[in-house]
């Protein structure tokens, strides 16, 4: 009976978790969090906008960058345009965390989004997680506005168009990362690197 209730307690928070989140998809490969030490912690951000939309790769760099560093503990050392970067960065980084926009459609105020992260270890590009998530909404979002002006700012009408769905959307990948534990010196590095 007790395995009963605990298997249906387990169901139900599932269901909860997938009804509040686009997410629709994960893979974590076997046995990375079981061993702390060798876990990924020095990233580089590596973002590709839709193939009907290229240029929406520097704003979901700069969200992507920003959600990670408030959400993870993960010491993120920039961002990358291009896949020829990725060699040059995995010479001194551990991994790359690739954000891809799949499908990205806007339509007066309506947007749709289709989006996949990946973390690939830098020593033999192995793929170590991935999720990718679906969502529908509008292009506004009030409780976001005043972050949203600052991408804005920076990348214009696009940013003001597909920052609030693009950042929801990542918050949601972000969510089902593996998150590392940093040592002392770990944080301190952290500290600096955002700073």
């Amino acid at each position: 009976m007790k395995k009963a209730v605990t298997a249906c307690t387990l169901m139900s928070t599932a269901l909860v978790f997938l009804a509040c989140t686009s997410v629709r998809h994960r893979f974590l490969v076997e046995g990375y969090t079981r061993n702390p030490e060798q876990m990924i912690k020095r990233i580089v951000i590596l973002s590709e906008g839709s193939p009907q939309d290229k240029d929406l790769a520097g704003l979901l760099n700069a969200i992507t960058r920003d959600v990670i560093k408030t959400n993870r503990n993960y010491l993120v050392y920039g961002t990358l345009l291009t896949e020829r970067d990725v060699a040059e960065a995995c010479k001194t980084r551990e991994g790359v965390l690739k954000v891809r926009v799949n499908k990205a459609n806007a339509a007066g105020e309506r947007v749709e989004l289709e989006m996949t992260g990946e973390l690939r270890r830098c020593s033999d590009h192995s793929l170590v997680w991935s999720a990718s998530a679906r969502s529908s909404g509008k292009s506004r979002n009030r409780s976001l506005e005043n972050l949203i002006r600052s991408y804005v700012e920076e990348y214009g009408k696009q940013a003001e168009i597909f920052a609030a769905p693009a950042f929801n959307v990542i918050e949601d990948i972000v969510e089902t990362m593996p998150n590392p534990v940093l040592t002392e010196e770990e944080l301190i590095e952290k500290v600096e690197l955002e700073n």
